[in-house]
């Protein structure tokens, strides 16, 4: 005859602990939110010299854009059609210019292309200041397209250590940059002008102290850029998960 223990305890269920797990997401979320912070800086800081040199560079175009024309017209027989000409010769030579420079910065790298780019656009504006005939300032303009591609490399620099996800705010920004830059050249070129008036300097003075300025700036974009610019690694565009723009460019349902 079995006696059964009426007091034998019966075995304890499993207790799940929620607040466990919620505290586990937590984690995992704060983690999650510090490694996006830690990679947005890390992008950021290389950039910055990016962002720097395009706003240097693209100061001097707009410190030029509002005397370029008035420059042209002050030489001898120089109307209406020659301006047209003069400004046209730029954007000609942007085309073959843009094209060599995009296959050169993928061979040998965005760091050289854009020190180049920077460079002839300032010596450009300092022929423009030196030129004593309208034939002078052609050439010069015809240099500054042919070399002027600071911009599409800078955009390419961008898109080599960014994700597709990441792309368009730091595109964005260099939009910005150059909007800002442009808000502030015209500024600094009247501002040019009037101290030079102010000097007792000729019209024709005035005209190219304004791309001496220019110029200047040019070349301390370009010094700026020798000192802090990094040729980028397309390594950087792969995070911590392995994920890579040739992912994110597979079609859902197919292998790449």
């Amino acid at each position: 005859m079995t006696v059964t223990d009426d007091n034998e305890a019966e075995p304890a269920l499993p207790v799940v602990k929620a607040d466990d797990d919620d505290a586990a997401a937590a984690d995992d979320d704060a983690d999650a939110e510090a490694k996006a912070k830690a990679r947005s800086s890390s992008i950021f800081s290389k950039l910055k010299s990016v962002y720097i040199s395009v706003f240097i560079d693209v100061i001097g175009v707009g410190l030029v854009i509002p005397v370029l024309p008035y420059l042209i017209l002050s030489f001898k027989g120089a109307g209406a059609s020659e301006v047209g000409w003069t400004i046209a010769v730029y954007s000609l030579c942007q085309i073959p210019g843009s094209l060599v420079f995009g296959f050169v910065s993928d061979k040998y790298g965005r760091r050289p292309v854009l020190l180049l780019s920077i460079f002839f656009s300032a010596l450009s504006f300092l022929l423009c200041g030196l030129a004593t005939n309208l034939q002078f300032v052609i050439m010069a303009r015809a240099i500054s397209g042919l070399t002027g591609g600071s911009i599409s490399v800078a955009q390419a620099y961008v898109a080599d250590v960014t994700t597709i996800e990441e792309r368009p705010k730091y595109l964005g920004l260099i939009g910005a940059t150059i909007g800002v830059a442009f808000t502030f050249g015209p500024g600094i070129g009247a501002a040019t002008a009037a101290i030079m008036e102010s000097a007792g300097a000729s019209v024709q003075q005035q005209y190219s102290g304004v791309f001496f300025m220019a110029s200047l700036f040019g070349f301390l974009g370009f010094v700026y850029a020798q000192r802090n610019l990094e040729e980028p690694s397309t390594d950087e565009t792969r995070d911590g998960d392995g994920d890579s723009d040739e992912k994110a460019l597979t079609k859902p349902g197919k292998e790449a």
